[in-house]
């Protein structure tokens, strides 16, 4: 049997998260986009950290 990690859509979707979600008083759209901010963020990083590589 194969077995794949669910998605950020499936996840997103479980009642559990759900309520935990709730809970914090946040949405599915909240998660996704403090998760578009950090992959931005991180694109940054690593792209910062490639050019100094080529400087040196």
């Amino acid at each position: 049997m194969h077995c794949t990690e669910p998605t950020l859509d499936e996840l997103l979707l479980d009642p559990v998260a759900h309520a935990v979600m709730r809970r914090d008083g946040l949405t599915a759209d909240d998660v996704r986009q403090v998760i578009q901010e950090t992959r931005q963020r991180l694109s940054l990083v690593q792209s910062a950290r490639t050019s100094k590589g080529r400087l040196n």
